[in-house]
């Protein structure tokens, strides 16, 4: 036997070793409870390492182009934000460059929770938050009028339907028209308040 042992090739005593060695290694990982993602002896740094980058840089943004209730537009200004984003980590990456268009969009709607949702929104308010020169002072103009009241009646104005049913001659024997009210838009009211909202967070982050 200890000749048929000597005469076996090279490989395989060696293949033999270090399943083994392998098999050591597993019995003492799962003696200390380690999990199977959990680096075991021999398992260089370099690859525990991209591991946890990979895992890091799996979901970290969300994918405007895939979003359906997203304008074509928006989809490519909130992929910008979202680049410009993603390049501040990674200045070398080369995947933002600055698309006049598209910063227009994102100055008109900012504030327009339809147009960017709320995934969206803190990308978008870092990013204009770098603007600078006469875009910067658009940007602001645009917030304070949207904070705006609006503007009162002037004392002028005269009720012409108060005055127009008073000159009318009445007749006793015909009914009375119902008054109609017209209903308030709530969906447009609350609209307009979030937009408000909005546009606070953002004359805030630009320090008005």
């Amino acid at each position: 036997m200890a000749d048929a042992a000597k005469d076996a090739p090279e490989g395989t005593t060696k293949k033999k070793k270090r399943k083994t060695r392998a098999r050591a290694e597993e019995e003492v990982g799962e003696a200390e409870g380690k999990g199977p993602d959990d680096p075991v002896p021999g398992e260089s740094r370099a690859k525990v390492k991209k591991h946890k980058k990979n895992k890091k840089g799996g979901s970290e943004y969300p994918n405007p182009e895939k979003d359906e209730s997203l304008s074509e537009q928006g989809r490519k200004a909130l992929s910008y934000v979202i680049s410009y984003d993603a390049s501040r980590e990674d200045p070398s990456s080369g995947i933002w460059k600055f698309n006049k268009a598209r910063q227009n969009w994102i100055m008109r709607n900012i504030c327009d929770a339809n147009a960017v949702p709320d995934s969206y929104f803190q990308y978008a308010l870092k990013y204009v938050q770098s603007i600078q020169g006469g875009a910067r002072k658009s940007l602001v103009n645009h917030c304070q009028t949207i904070l705006a009241p609006p503007p009162a009646p002037t004392d002028g104005a005269k009720d012409t339907t108060v005055e127009s049913a008073a000159a009318a001659p009445t007749d006793n024997d015909q009914p009375k028209p119902e008054t109609v009210q017209q209903p308030i838009d709530v969906q447009d009211e609350m609209t307009q308040k979030a937009k408000a909202e909005r546009a606070r967070v953002v004359a805030g982050s630009l320090k008005l």
